[in-house]
């Protein structure tokens, strides 16, 4: 029985991964109707099979307005990259 695909590739999702990554957020809160953060994420990722090394940067910022106690409204913008790298 075939499964329609060639014997030699290699997949990403089916692939063992290392990943290492830290974070440092920040939310500032100068009243209670609303609040911002940002947060800066960098990290290492190792797959297996030697298909990639890389290493990813995330930098994101949110604000938040609250009409009431458990009611608000958000909106946060994201940037990320991956950088391929040959370190291990």
């Amino acid at each position: 029985m075939t499964t329609g695909t060639q014997p030699g590739l290699r997949y990403y999702d089916g692939a063992d991964r290392d990943r290492d990554r830290a974070t440092l957020l920040v939310t500032i809160t100068p009243s209670s109707l609303f609040d911002l953060s940002v947060s800066y994420a960098n990290g290492r990722e190792n797959f297996d099979l030697e298909l990639m090394r890389a290493r990813p940067r995330r930098l994101s910022a949110d604000i938040r307005y609250y009409f009431a106690a458990k009611i608000g409204v958000g909106f946060g913008l994201l940037y990320e990259e991956q950088e391929p790298t040959d370190e291990l």
